[in-house]
């Protein structure tokens, strides 16, 4: 976990492999809060719902802000109306981003370096397309993050020919990042829990 300090925001980051393991989102967000060393007046978290994943934090002294989407795909739409949009559109789709492809968590990289060092290449084969067997689509988030975003499309096309999936590029939305680091918090875009609550599934709603 690094830390960045400014003079009025405290910025903690979370290790990326978290969404492999929601369950553990709880305690290490938590550690976390502990570990502040001054109190504030409200805590962003970078985080949806993530598959319960938050549910059960506590406010504890600090008013807590969650952007309302299911996980961070959502924020990288822009918000849980574009998401869900999106999903009736094409349910399949498997979305990357230059953030995912870059820390190597890309379905094709995943496979090569992870899976097949623990099981071998058949196998660890075998088992990624196990886990795309749903899907129909690899979709690439443009954020228009970098100058080099055409490298990290091609990595996503190149996924999408090896598995045998449609490919295809959407806009990203940088509106609800914009508005966690900045606000205002709308109740209807963020999850906002009150000193002494805890977050509960049914916020997200």
């Amino acid at each position: 976990m690094l830390e960045e300090t400014s003079a009025d925001v405290d910025c903690v980051f979370i290790r990326q492999e978290l969404h492999r393991h929601p369950e553990r989102i709880k305690d290490e967000v938590e550690a976390a809060l502990d570990a502040a060393d001054s109190p504030c007046d409200e805590v962003i978290l970078g985080y949806g719902l993530c598959s319960n994943g938050v549910v059960g934090i506590e406010a504890r002294e600090c008013r807590l802000i969650i952007p309302k989407v299911h996980d961070c795909i959502g924020m990288y739409l822009g918000s849980l109306t574009r998401y869900i949009a999106m999903f009736d559109q094409r349910p399949g789709t498997y979305y990357l981003t230059t953030g995912w492809i870059e820390k190597g968590k890309d379905p094709l990289t995943t496979m090569r370096e992870e899976y097949a060092a623990r099981v071998g290449m058949a196998d660890a084969e075998e088992a990624m397309r196990e886990e795309l067997q749903h899907y129909s689509t690899i979709a690439f988030i443009d954020l228009k993050l970098r100058s080099d975003t055409e490298r990290f499309k091609r990595i996503a096309r190149e996924n999408a020919e090896y598995f045998g999936l449609e490919y295809v590029e959407i806009q990203g939305d940088w509106s609800l990042l914009r508005k966690l680091v900045e606000g205002p918090y709308d109740p209807s875009e963020f999850v906002i829990v009150e000193p002494g609550g805890r977050v509960e599934q049914r916020l997200f709603r």
